[in-house]
């Protein structure tokens, strides 16, 4: 019997439907067969790849140890290539968007650390692979100079900078307080009835010199270190017998200005409190304001008929014959205040037409002299920079200012009057002498009240006024760290202290430099590593270094920046040390310049060089 077509196709559809089925098994087979191939060929790649990773990240670390061994802190951390150099940073790093890679640190102890890499990554989500590798570093520098605590900086050299005991030992710039809230710390009585003309700090030393003082001497030296304690050690005094105006220090001699008209200039040996020399000028003078410079003495007389108000002596042998002075130059008039900038004098006189005198020091000739308002007396100067301070005798005429600043960039030139500032309306107010620190002018004046006033330079302004003590007048001003020494008429509170307030905005000086003490590595042919160092606070950071042979001829080394020559600085910390060409190198020394907006202030908390 034949088969019906239905029962053949219904057959057939079916061998068919097995066969797909089998074909479909088989296929499914092939491709996990296809997939684990590849994952495995993936996975293997991804192990090659962090490995690679890993290994760098080894080599990595024992360039850090090479370049500075403090750059390994102990932690886990991730890895960055800066301008060419290996750094360790955050926490972790991440590779190709994949690979997650870390780097911990131990310490073992101070010359070991044990590193341990990790690199892992998700090959599929819910799996982990890592791989790890570890090892040990060892410093490979044998010495190291750190100094980190107070007792550490302290012995070293501070413009402008303090010692503070911030975390154990740190270097900040001078802290100089809220002089809108200044008040008087101390006064000091001086002995005898003399007024006190005028005050010079050196170091850590008060130099002050006043009017005839009878059996007292006119000339004495302080202690400044211990300011604020209820007597100011006296380090020495000289009786000089006449009326002292002014002192300057060079070394270890004094030189004061007298009306002596025999012997105008004392000249006092500091390590015996003796008077070991002395100048006349010629003709029979009185002497006012003094500066040294490069070893020659400058000097601001009184009239002296037609002959020279403005001298100049060389004092490089304090002990020599000093009969003829370097150069002279007649003003006309008694030059008050004295003020060296470059190749320029800048003369503050009493002449009625040219109360600003500029001399030209290659020849002694007055190149400029400038007409200043009225016919009152100038009684003190400051150059600094582009900028010239003139401070004068006061006027009740409200036109008639207090404080003139002049543009000097061409002295012998145009020099236009830049702005000028009154104390105060209606009021008749010498000022008798300034400082200029940064920002301000710090002015002493003759006045029975607010005898001190802080003069804000940008703006030009009048910051604050203070009176002090007994309504007395003072004739001379300066400065040590935060704090204002006042000279004064009176006879019991002869110096008075003020301090800037620990209120409201704090004020510190912009700059300053530290130079460190010396350091004997203890080997003639030292090789030196890098010079690091851990900076806080706000501001810029500089540093170079200087080497020798001994600790003598270190004295008068070259200091260099990172190239060996003078004309870079260090900073980057953790930067290689190149000493200048020819230096020895047993003996290093540091000097560091912090600079600031006046608001803020770097700190360095320790230094660390290693060879």
């Amino acid at each position: 019997m034949q088969k019906s077509p239905s029962k053949r196709y219904a057959g057939t559809l079916l061998e068919i439907i097995i066969a797909l089925g089998i074909f479909a098994f088989a296929a499914a087979g092939l491709v996990v067969l296809s997939l684990g191939a590849l994952t495995g060929t993936q996975r293997a790649e991804d192990r090659l790849r962090a490995n690679a990773f890993g290994q760098q990240a080894m080599e990595a670390a024992r360039a850090i140890r090479d370049y500075e061994w403090t750059n390994l802190p102990a932690g886990t951390h991730g890895l960055t290539d800066s301008n060419g150099y290996w750094e360790l940073s955050g926490n972790s790093d991440l590779l190709d968007n994949y690979f997650t890679r870390t780097i911990t640190v131990t310490d073992i102890d101070a010359n070991t650390k044990n590193i341990s890499v990790r690199v892992s990554w998700v090959p599929y989500p819910g799996a982990t692979d890592q791989i790890e590798f570890t090892g040990r570093l060892r410093d490979i520098v044998s010495e190291r100079w750190t100094q980190t605590v107070e007792a550490d900086f302290s012995p070293g050299t501070a413009d402008k900078i303090a010692v503070v005991d911030t975390n154990g030992g740190a270097l900040e710039l001078i802290r100089m307080g809220n002089w809108t809230e200044a008040s008087i710390l101390t006064t000091y009585d001086f002995g005898g009835d003399a007024d006190v003309n005028g005050l010079t700090v050196v170091d850590d030393r008060l130099f002050t010199v006043a009017k005839n003082n009878g059996a007292d001497e006119e000339f004495t030296v302080f202690d400044l270190t211990q300011l604020g304690q209820a007597n100011l050690p006296e380090l020495g005094s000289v009786e000089l017998s006449t009326v002292c105006n002014d002192v300057s220090v060079q070394g270890n001699y004094a030189y004061v200005s007298t009306e002596d008209g025999n012997e105008e200039i004392k000249i006092i040996d500091l390590t015996t409190y003796q008077k070991v020399n002395g100048i006349n000028l010629p003709g029979s003078n009185k002497t006012y304001g003094m500066q040294i410079e490069n070893n020659m003495l400058y000097i601001g007389a009184e009239r002296s008929g037609s002959g020279e108000e403005f001298f100049a002596y060389d004092i490089s042998d304090p002990l020599g014959a000093m009969t003829t002075p370097a150069g002279s130059t007649e003003i006309g008039e008694r030059v008050s205040s004295v003020d060296i900038q470059g190749n320029y004098a800048y003369l503050a006189t009493s002449h009625d037409s040219r109360e600003l005198a500029i001399v030209r020091l290659s020849d002694f000739l007055l190149v400029k002299s400038i007409d200043v308002e009225d016919d009152e007396n100038m009684r003190s100067v400051i150059a600094d920079g582009n900028s010239l301070y003139m401070g004068r005798e006061g006027d009740t005429d409200n036109d008639i200012k207090s404080l003139y600043i002049f543009d000097i960039s061409t002295p012998e030139g145009t020099v236009p009057l830049q702005n000028s500032i009154k104390l105060q309306n209606g009021l008749d107010e010498d000022i008798t002498d300034m400082v200029q620190i940064d920002n301000r002018i710090f002015a002493s004046v003759d006045n029975g009240s607010q005898e001190i006033a802080v003069i804000l330079l940008n703006p030009l302004s009048i910051e604050s006024r203070f009176d002090l003590n007994q309504s007395t007048v003072s004739d001379t001003i300066a400065l040590y760290e935060n704090y204002i020494l006042a000279g004064t008429r009176h006879n019991s509170e002869t110096l008075q202290v003020l301090q800037g307030g620990e209120g409201g905005a704090q004020t510190y000086r912009t700059n300053g430099t530290f130079i460190s003490t010396a350091h004997n590595s203890g080997s003639s042919s030292t090789t030196y590593g890098n010079l690091t160092w851990t900076a806080s606070g706000t501001g810029s950071v500089s540093f170079q270094i200087r080497t020798a042979s001994s600790e003598a001829e270190l004295a008068n080394a070259t200091w260099v920046g990172p190239d060996g020559t003078s004309g870079t600085s260090f900073t980057s910390s953790g930067t290689a040390i190149t000493t200048a060409p020819g230096a020895g190198t047993q003996w290093i020394q540091y000097q560091v310049t912090l600079s600031g907006d006046g608001t803020q202030t770097p700190i360095i908390e320790d230094v660390s060089i290693s060879y």
